[in-house]
């Protein structure tokens, strides 16, 4: 049986981890985005397909850093939503943490 007194508290390294593994993210997604090649030449790929397969590819890299763009801001704004709900539950305890031992 659990008293509505005792200290309940959140797991904060795992928000921490958390945070870290968002921050991560976001860094391998920036390096990723830093090996894709769009400026090829129209001949890249032979006179033949050069005039269909280069503008083809330069598009799908262009669509691919877009992505990874995507993909780092919003592991960093995951990151920083963590961030803030950690301290919105340290917060949150430490009030019921005075309000319970209060009326003890």
């Amino acid at each position: 049986m659990t008293v509505v007194n005792q200290h309940i508290e959140i797991n904060g390294g795992a928000l921490v981890k958390q945070i870290g593994l968002c921050r991560e993210m976001a860094t391998e997604f920036a390096a990723a985005r830093a090996h894709i090649q769009v400026n090829l030449p129209n001949d890249a790929f032979g006179t033949l397909c050069g005039w269909l397969v280069s503008p083809l590819a330069m598009e799908l890299g262009e669509q691919a850093q877009q992505l990874l763009d995507r993909g780092s801001y919003l592991s960093d704004r995951v990151a920083e939503g963590v961030g803030r709900a950690a301290e919105g539950f340290t917060v949150i305890e430490e009030d019921a943490a005075t309000t319970f031992f209060r009326g003890s």
